[in-house]
């Protein structure tokens, strides 16, 4: 079990560090990135992720950690609201 959760948790760092290095080749940047997705897209994605076992308290757990504007938009996909997925 230890190990199945080490193995997701390097996994989702890699896949992160995947995307801000796209960002990065198409000129974008984490704060722009909301733009990538369709508002549709965007919210299909959030239900998805939302139905996700696990993700609440994932999310909870990671808040505490980052930067104000990150926080926010952590806060703002517990409560059900609209965020940047991204």
């Amino acid at each position: 079990m230890t190990t199945e959760g080490y193995s997701a948790l390097v996994q989702l760092l890699l896949t992160y560090s995947a995307f801000e290095h796209f960002l990065r080749c198409i000129g974008a940047n984490i704060q722009t990135s909301h733009a990538l997705l369709p508002d549709a897209e965007r919210d299909r994605v959030l239900t998805q992720l939302r139905g996700l076992q696990g993700q609440g308290a994932l999310f909870r757990d990671l808040r505490q950690h980052l930067d104000p504007p990150y926080q926010r938009q952590l806060a703002a996909h517990l409560r059900g609201d609209s965020c940047n997925p991204c």
